[in-house]
């Protein structure tokens, strides 16, 4: 009988992410995780800014800064588990370069997270929103197809 290689679909469960959560980020590592990631994203010659806001009220958190943003690429990068990015292949960049960190980091805070950026001097805002209930219900919503809003901004 003659060997048969069979292909099969190995893309992962979409309640990783949530689990990823589960991984044991307290809750101040996990901010830390987000400052780092802003760090990373410093540019050069500028005077850094990373403002934290924390809304009890509304119960929110939010990681602000003035670094170099990310493009519409950069942000589905940045969403892709495991994916390294650019920002994270800095000489000594000890943190944050297996692609993992901010998506963990975020669903060990939360059950939601979105990101708003753009890139320095650019018209085109990008955003992002992850809902960890309507991501595990929405079966149209696949790890191919997760939504990125652009907005002119001129």
């Amino acid at each position: 009988m003659k060997d048969i290689k069979h292909r099969i679909d190995i893309t992962p469960d979409k309640s990783l992410v949530k689990k990823l959560g589960m991984v044991g980020y307290r809750t101040e590592e996990a901010i830390a995780e987000l400052i780092d990631n802003a760090i990373d994203a410093r540019v050069d010659g500028r005077k850094e800014e990373i403002h934290v806001i924390l809304d009890f009220a509304h119960r929110t958190l939010t990681v602000r800064d003035n670094g170099q943003g990310m493009d519409r690429n950069m942000l589905a990068d940045a969403m892709t588990l495991a994916r390294e990015t650019g920002g994270k292949k800095r000489k000594n960049a000890a943190l944050g370069r297996f692609g993992i960190g901010m998506k963990s980091a975020c669903s060990s805070l939360g059950k939601s997270f979105s990101i708003t950026t753009s890139k320095t001097k650019s018209d085109r805002e990008y955003h992002i929103r992850y809902d960890e209930e309507k991501w595990l219900k929405d079966k149209s919503q696949k790890w191919e197809s997760f939504g990125i809003l652009e907005k002119n901004l001129s």
